[in-house]
């Protein structure tokens, strides 16, 4: 999904409540579009460094016409299933700005239980320009399971 926020220098509160409400109804209708926002299918990883799984993402490629900080919320549908390790899901950044996938900017779940959903909000500093960001995952040990799997991003 592709998304250019308003024009720098405008505040938030120079943008019409109308407008803002629009902005997050067209991204939310993309994202049920199937555009790339989410992916839905049952995949697997055992891989104890942030990896892609076989759906590569999702990803949400952002344009910024100047500097501007930017949420990034990450929610998955994931457990563990063979053992109690963690399972993992972050986020790379690249483009304008880029970043590795960390835990501190990621969210997780313990345990083999019934798949959960979690969720996790990030901070990110980015420059001028076009920046992609992208889903990975990675377990402690074990398989890691994960579905309906959600990356968004909104310009602050």
């Amino acid at each position: 999904m592709a998304y250019t926020p308003v024009p720098a220098g405008t505040e938030n509160w120079d943008v019409p409540l109308n407008q803002a409400l629009s902005d997050i109804d067209d991204t939310a209708e993309d994202a049920m579009a199937g555009d790339g926002t989410i992916v839905d299918t049952l995949e697997t990883t055992t891989s104890t460094a942030y990896t892609d799984l076989a759906t590569v993402g999702p990803s949400v490629t952002v344009t910024l016409t100047s500097p501007r900080t930017v949420a990034v919320l990450l929610s998955a549908r994931m457990r563990n299933a063979v053992t109690s390790d963690d399972v993992w899901q972050g986020f790379t950044v690249s483009g304008a700005t880029t970043a590795a996938a960390s835990d501190n900017a990621g969210t997780r779940h313990n345990g083999s239980g019934a798949l959960q959903t979690y969720t996790s909000t990030a901070v990110v500093a980015c420059n001028a320009g076009t920046t992609t960001f992208t889903s990975k995952y990675r377990v402690d040990g074990g398989t890691g399971e994960y579905s309906l799997r959600v990356i968004a991003v909104l310009v602050l």
